[in-house]
């Protein structure tokens, strides 16, 4: 267990009772754990959830965001957002928190005002936008948290075009070592014909490509591209990103960190 105790503390996970199992060496509970991301007036978060439900099933919006983190509101303008997309439609679809602690559909002032609940389901691997509410002034912590996943093996449909996901898995991992490209990733010389993977540094955005050697390479233009720069970044907990894919696929991920958790 002291193995786990470091993988834990090396991901920044941090939960009293899962140190409490480790010394007294008890291996019955699952292990569970959090993240914290900072949402800030004025500005979008990129995010995703990389745990499973506790006690099992798969996360709905309030599993993931509970009751009190969001802003709730009668007025859609001063509540927080949390916008889905949906690769086989490519098209958007908005959620807020009404002062009854429920999720209702907010694409617009129309929508809103029709009082649907919808408590959608978020799986693991699902990216989404948090967006602030209008009233928001400075900044505040959002905790996402849940069981680490434990299964050997994650699948994560991907369709042709754009889509917004996130690691599948309960830890950071550098993108050269996903299994993108083992599962079918589009790699080329042509930058046109390859699958993109495009991640927020903080910043602005950065764009890779896979080449033909199964590497990721830094492709925000040809010129970038034509640089041979290989990708270095990671895939962070709690943050999502956009994949562009030239084809269906399913990406299929293993748990590197399996045996830690035995």
């Amino acid at each position: 267990m002291k193995k786990l105790g470091a993988f834990l503390v090396g991901l920044g996970l941090v939960t009293g009772s899962v140190f409490a199992a480790a010394t007294n060496s008890a291996v019955s509970i699952n292990t569970v754990g959090f993240v914290n991301k900072t949402l800030t007036a004025g500005e979008w978060l990129l995010t995703t959830c990389n745990f499973q439900k506790v006690g099992g099933g798969t996360n709905t919006l309030l599993d993931v965001y509970g009751t009190n983190q969001l802003a709730q509101n009668d007025l859609l303008g001063l509540c927080d957002l949390v916008i889905l997309f949906n690769p086989n439609s490519a098209t958007y679809q908005t959620f807020a928190q009404w002062t009854d602690g429920n999720f209702y559909l907010a694409n617009d002032g129309g929508q809103w005002g029709d009082s649907i609940v919808s408590n959608a389901v978020i799986p693991v691997g699902t990216a989404m936008w948090v967006v602030p509410a209008g009233n928001q002034v400075g900044a505040k912590k959002l905790t996402l948290a849940g069981e680490v996943v434990s299964v050997a093996t994650q699948q994560v449909s991907i369709v042709s075009g754009w889509q917004l996901v996130g690691y599948p898995f309960t830890c950071d991992m550098p993108l050269q070592q996903t299994g993108l490209a083992a599962s079918g990733a589009a790699k080329n010389d042509l930058l046109g014909l390859c699958d993109l993977v495009i991640v927020w540094t903080g910043t602005a955005y950065q764009t890779y490509a896979l080449w033909t050697d199964n590497n990721w390479y830094m492709a925000n233009d040809g010129g970038q591209w034509g640089d041979s720069i290989l990708a270095s970044n990671s895939l962070h907990l709690a943050e999502g990103f956009w994949y562009i894919a030239q084809n269906n696929m399913t990406w299929s991920e293993t748990n590197k960190y399996l045996n830690n958790l035995k």
